[in-house]
C-alpha cells in the first residue's frame, strides 16, 4: 500500500484566516467568540512510524533516480497550488523544499519571484541537478530524517517563507 503525503507550510504571512478559524456565531450573544487556534490534523506519533522494511533509506537513496512519483495530472494541479497560494514579495521569498529530488515542481512564473530555494533530501546529485535550485543559488541540504529528525545544524529555519513537501512516500 502507498500513502501519498503533500504538505505546504506558509510559516511568516500566514493569512489569520488560514491560521485561525472562529466558531460559528451564536445567536444568543452579540459578544464575538474568541479566535481558536486549530491542531493540525493526522498527527503523526511515534506508533505510527514503523517502517514496512527494515533497510536503510540511505541505501535506498544511495544512486540517483531522476523519476516523478506521480502522475502529469497531479502534477499540474499541484503547480497551480503553488501559483496559488506561495507568497509574491517581488523575488524576497526564500523557500525549503523538504524531501525533494532533481525537481520542486515549481510554476515557472513563480520561480521568477523567488530569492532561493533551499532543497533537502537524501541523494546529492538529484538534488544539484534541481534547476530551480540551480537558478535561484539555493543550497543542497542532505539528511536522512528517520535516522535525524531534526533540521537544526542544517539549516536556519527561521529564514523561510515556505516550507514545502510534496509526495513523500511510504510503501507498507
Amino acid at each position: 500500500m502507498l500513502f501519498f503525503a503533500i504538505s505546504l507550510f506558509l510559516l511568516a504571512r500566514v493569512p489569520e484566516n488560514l491560521a485561525f478559524s472562529s466558531p460559528p456565531p451564536s445567536s444568543s450573544s452579540s459578544t464575538p467568540a474568541p479566535a481558536i487556534r486549530q491542531l493540525p490534523i493526522g498527527r503523526i506519533n511515534t506508533l505510527d512510524r514503523r517502517k514496512g522494511d527494515n533497510a536503510l533509506d540511505s541505501e535506498m537513496y544511495s544512486a540517483p533516480r531522476f523519476v516523478t512519483h506521480t502522475d502529469d495530472a497531479f502534477l499540474r494541479k499541484l503547480t497551480d497550488l503553488y501559483r496559488k497560494v506561495l507568497p509574491d514579495d517581488n523575488n524576497e521569498v526564500v523557500i525549503l523544499d523538504l524531501m525533494s529530488s532533481h525537481v520542486s515542481h515549481l510554476p515557472d512564473d513563480v520561480q521568477t519571484k523567488i530569492k532561493r530555494v533551499d532543497v533537502h533530501g537524501m541523494n546529492q546529485e538529484e538534488l544539484e541537478s534541481n534547476p530551480v535550485r540551480r537558478a535561484t543559488g539555493g543550497r543542497v541540504l542532505v539528511r536522512d530524517l528517520n535516522a535525524n529528525p531534526s533540521l537544526v545544524g542544517l539549516c536556519h529555519t527561521g529564514e523561510y517563507d515556505a516550507v514545502l513537501c510534496c509526495v513523500g512516500v511510504q510503501e507498507s
